[in-house]
């Protein structure tokens, strides 16, 4: 796109979020996220004030698309309003923004927010894929919500190291000795080797 038909867009699109058209208003916010440029984020960050849920929600998705790490503080801001109706899509929106210093937050959530939150939390986590939340996300496999526990397996596979992998298989298979995980993760690690190779994808009967 050339930058003078996206300064017009970008103008357009500033135009739009005032209008007193929810539809339009969310409508921008979509077309926003698509120019994914960051001139676009003072327009988002000002729609997030929006009298209406659904133009704050759609705003604050399309930060997450854009991805600018500098704003990370002000979607801190808003978790630690206890009103807040949009939370849980914030906390995606720092899971796809992907820099780390959202982790210390995300954690607390992990261990303090609500059911929803805590989801957001641990996906939002798995998207950063940050090694050093490894041994936390280990200590929460065994919570009392079984949801939350999943979501916590999901993230530590998808960061994917040995350790947290290992801790994934012995957590969903408590009876296999210390020695069968090791097998088990060394299977696994040479079927994702294989399927690299020749799309062949054949794991382990044990492998979650």
């Amino acid at each position: 796109m050339e930058d003078g038909e996206n300064k017009l867009n970008l103008s357009d699109l500033a135009e739009a979020i005032n209008s007193p058209n929810t539809k339009r208003r969310v409508s921008a916010m979509s077309a926003l996220s698509e120019i994914k440029d960051k001139q676009a984020v003072p327009i988002l960050l000002q729609a997030l004030n929006d009298n209406e849920l659904e133009v704050r929600w759609a705003a604050a998705w399309s930060l997450g698309q854009i991805g600018d790490a500098t704003i990370i503080p002000e979607l801190i801001n808003i978790l630690r309003d206890k009103q807040s109706l949009i939370d849980t899509v914030v906390i995606r929106a720092l899971g796809q923004i992907g820099d780390i210093s959202a982790i210390p937050v995300l954690l607390d959530i992990l261990h303090n927010g609500h059911k929803d939150a805590r989801l957001a939390a641990v996906w939002a986590i798995g998207q950063i894929g940050d090694i050093t939340t490894v041994s936390e996300l280990l200590n929460t496999l065994n919570g009392e919500d079984k949801s939350v526990s999943e979501a916590v397996a999901q993230a530590l596979i998808k960061i994917g190291t040995p350790e947290a992998l290992a801790g994934v298989i012995k957590w969903r298979h408590p009876t296999l000795s210390d020695t069968d995980v090791l097998t088990v993760l060394e299977e696994w690690q040479n079927n994702e080797q294989s399927y690299r190779l020749t799309g062949s994808n054949a794991t382990s009967k044990w492998w979650p």
